[in-house]
């Protein structure tokens, strides 16, 4: 959970790109008017609005390459994630 803590007190910007922007809209909606006090500004670009619709179309023919690079990067990041989070405290 975040907490204004966890920060020393610095103001929290957030900012996505497609899925991550569609991240931080999901975290601010769940926070609710709990955000006020944690993130002071926050910015998407790209988000997808329909995820369904969005995953049927990864899948067309016409799409092939971009889903190609798109879970290439997907899966670096995961492991970069992985790695930055071993020894971490749950």
């Amino acid at each position: 959970m975040l907490s204004r803590a966890s920060f020393s007190g610095s103001p929290l910007s957030m900012v996505g790109v497609s899925m991550g922007g569609n991240i931080v809209l999901k975290l601010l909606g769940e926070l609710g008017d709990d955000a006020l006090g944690l993130i002071r500004q926050a910015l998407v670009i790209a988000p997808p609005i329909d995820l369904a619709a969005c995953s049927l179309n990864l899948l067309a023919r016409a799409n092939r390459v971009y889903a190609r690079v798109f879970l290439r990067e997907l899966q670096a990041q995961v492991k970069l994630r992985g790695a930055l989070l071993k020894g971490a405290p749950e």
